[in-house]
């Protein structure tokens, strides 16, 4: 265990554990009973005891007799050399690297984190190319959904930084060298971020440890995400004390400050799960609800687009359209553009049928996912969709306004940066192993993971998708109208738009043929 005392996190989790624990029908007794618990598990967190390093399992790397790769490092600002130094430091502290001479070397790069902070990231691509992979699978995230639907506890424990409670076999470190100027060459010690086998090592590791009749049903591991579920009070304590043995034994530490305890409801894996069954999760259809409102023609017909492809499951749409529909008239006599109550109401309804089933389904996570992106000069826009059934559905709707800094990227940059958005925005349904679709309107997105010489953003978005296993294809930009709609829909004081994109009836892609002559049929 590698120390390191921090008198501010130390502070933070002295706060009252009620912030943790929930769940409004606990008497006292259970209060006091579940705050005992609780406490425990303040005990191997990693503000308290530093992080943790399990001796169960190692990574190994193997590359089989291919030839050490080296590459040069990427150059960066004084600045950011400044943050590289400063973080390479703490993994020293933690003992996650160590100096090295080594013939492979790999280039590293900041990537942002949400929270907007740096994160060290090692650009493990080539390596990756050549390392066998493990064949090892990830749960079937269905598999686990399907037995949190009579759940009445719920706590979820977050492994803190589980990639580096991680250890590499000492022979494949050398593997993972990096260069920093001035610094020197170093190699991890423990698993980094971004490594092809990383994910499966680290959940053979908790299948391993929570394998057992004991945990069957009541204790369902996603990577480094622990769920425990019980009927009964008494029952979630015994379980919880077993689970906390468990990580104790293991010698691994979690991220007290996410993990929740004895809650009645609680997000997972893009799910609201509580004792009644599984829920949406309310922040998959804020992208559609707050839809701006249209303030001209072409806004209007941009919004009527990503309704119509979905008119097939909304009843009466014609009838709830129609005031919309008067608005987008070019003749020469029609009155200027004026948003009446009638068109509002439209909007309105509109917008909730978009986001009600059947439009919005539960996804089948056996079947693949595909992503559609596209990106405007002001947003980024994206839909989920799925197969199921023989008909299009969709899981999910997203849009992002872009800042001052991203309107000044390049075309070829947003769209890539709509993919990344897209992408780790719904993680969760997409690192399950299975290959998905990512389509996109821009056609040199197609090569933007085989760049040869990737620098800049496209090098450490990259390095970010990496891990995904997808393909890119394109689509034109006539028949690329719901995440166009979208990207172009954010909440931005002032839009200048050139064009308006309405769908053709005369595509010829499958998918949107499909959807299309659905529409024709079934109106």
């Amino acid at each position: 265990m590698v120390e390191r005392p921090n008198s501010t996190l130390v502070k933070t989790i002295t706060d009252k554990n009620d912030r943790l624990c929930s769940y409004d029908s606990l008497t006292e007794n259970q209060r006091r009973t579940a705050n005992v618990i609780i406490d425990q598990f303040k005990e191997i967190s990693y503000e308290t005891r530093g992080l943790g390093r399990t001796s169960l399992i190692t990574h190994t790397i193997d590359t089989g007799d291919a030839a050490p790769i080296r590459q040069r490092y990427y150059r960066m600002s004084p600045e950011k050399q400044r943050i590289l130094s400063r973080q390479l430091d703490e993994m020293l502290q933690d003992d996650v690297v160590e100096p090295c001479e080594s013939p492979w070397s790999s280039p590293v790069l900041l990537t942002p984190k949400k929270n907007g902070e740096l994160r060290f990231c090692l650009d493990s691509r080539k390596l990756n190319a050549v390392t066998k992979k493990d064949a090892y699978s990830l749960p079937y995230i269905s598999d686990i959904l399907d037995n949190l639907r009579d759940a009445k506890y719920l706590s979820s424990l977050d492994l803190s930084k589980s990639f580096w409670q991680i250890l590499i076999k000492k022979e494949d470190r050398c593997k993972t060298a990096f260069y920093i100027p001035s610094r020197g060459t170093f190699q991890f010690k423990s698993m980094p971020f971004g490594l092809t086998n990383a994910p499966a090592t680290q959940q053979r590791l908790v299948d391993t440890l929570f394998y057992g009749p004991e945990f069957e049903h009541m204790v369902f591991v996603f990577v480094d995400d622990i769920i425990v579920i019980s009927p009964t009070f008494e029952e979630h304590i015994a379980l919880l004390k077993r689970v906390l043995n468990k990580l104790k034994i293991a010698n691994l530490t979690i991220n007290f400050e996410k993990s929740k305890f004895f809650r009645n409801k609680l997000n997972y894996l893009g799910y609201v799960v509580d004792c009644k069954g599984l829920h949406a999760d309310p922040t998959k259809i804020e992208a559609i609800l707050n839809y701006k409102t249209p303030g001209n023609r072409k806004e209007v017909r941009r919004f009527l687009g990503t309704a119509s492809w979905y008119r097939r499951f909304i009843p009466n749409f014609s009838a709830l359209a129609s005031p919309l529909n008067k608005l987008t008239s070019q003749k020469k006599n029609a009155p200027s553009f004026c948003w009446t109550p009638e068109a509002e109401s439209s909007f309105k309804k509109l917008k909730e049928c978009l986001v009600t089933a059947p439009v919005l389904s539960c996804p089948d996570y056996s079947k693949p996912f595909e992503v559609h992106a596209d990106a405007s000069d002001f947003g980024l826009g994206a839909v989920l969709t799925q197969t199921l059934d023989g008909n299009e559905k969709v899981i999910a709707y997203m849009s992002k306004s872009l800042n001052d800094q991203e309107r000044n990227y390049s075309a070829t940059e947003r769209e890539a940066l709509a993919v990344l958005t897209a992408i780790e925005h719904w993680r969760c349904y997409l690192e399950n192993g299975h290959k998905f679709i990512v389509y996109t309107d821009h056609a040199s997105l197609k090569w933007f993971l085989n760049l040869n010489n990737p620098t800049g953003r496209l090098a450490r978005w990259g390095v970010r998708l990496s891990a995904y296993n997808f393909e890119i294809k394109h689509r034109k930009g006539s028949e690329n109208v719901v995440p166009d709609s979208l990207s172009r829909s954010v909440p931005i004081a002032v839009i200048n738009e050139s064009s308006s994109k309405n769908v053709p009836p005369n595509t010829s892609d499958p998918w949107y043929l499909n959807i299309y002559n659905g529409t024709l049929n079934s109106p």
